[in-house]
């Protein structure tokens, strides 16, 4: 089963999805955030049956939480860890994703000059 943990930090307001799977490029497709509208991870429903341990989710969030002094990215991979310690998805693994973003879009800060100014469009 695919496991991934959506959270946002309080201190800074950056958000974050961190997701491990079986899926190969589990990246591409599981995680999509938007600086200052927010965060999701897109899943397909699941058999329960790939997921070893029933409260692999109670256990994520847990170890997310234990691991408040560390650097919020740090926090995200912690809470995947549980998830692969207690079994993760059964079908073994392939690709994991990271991804995390300001609380702001600095590209459409209208003002950005310089060879770092990045324009985008949504």
């Amino acid at each position: 089963m695919t496991v991934s943990i959506v959270a946002r930090d309080p201190g800074t307001g950056r958000l974050g999805v961190a997701t491990a799977s079986r899926v190969l490029a589990v990246g591409a497709g599981v995680p999509h955030l938007r600086p200052g509208v927010g965060a999701v991870a897109v899943q397909a429903g699941a058999p329960r049956r790939w997921m070893e341990h029933p409260d692999v989710a109670e256990r994520t969030v847990a170890a997310y939480d234990a691991s408040w002094a560390q650097p919020f990215p740090a926090r995200l991979v912690a809470a995947l860890a549980a998830a692969d310690g207690m079994g993760g998805d059964l079908r073994g693994r392939q690709s994991a994703a990271l991804r995390v973003v300001d609380s702001e879009s600095y590209a459409d800060c209208g003002t950005c000059t310089g060879p770092s100014s990045i324009s985008s469009t949504p």
